[in-house]
């Protein structure tokens, strides 16, 4: 388990893991506009989904999810 940070549409996004055993909650950041905005996803293996979206991050979910399964599968490998 580990934080970790991707960028995606030219946004950067902080991915800070809320459950210390599983990879199945994380909060996220990312500045838009100049303000920090937080929101959650929460899921498994399978895929994650967006709790909170805002108008901003709208159709970004899947490549969020895919972030976040890529992470996974590195943690994995050690």
């Amino acid at each position: 388990m580990r934080n970790f940070n991707t960028e995606i549409g030219g946004y950067n996004f902080e991915f800070k893991t809320v459950s210390i055993r599983t990879w199945s909650l994380f909060h996220v950041y990312v500045t838009i506009q100049g303000a920090k905005r937080r929101f959650h996803m929460t899921g498994d293996e399978k895929g994650f989904r967006i709790t909170d979206p805002f108008e901003q991050i709208e159709g970004m979910e899947q490549g969020l999810s895919d972030s976040i399964l890529a992470e996974m599968a590195k943690d994995e490998q050690h």
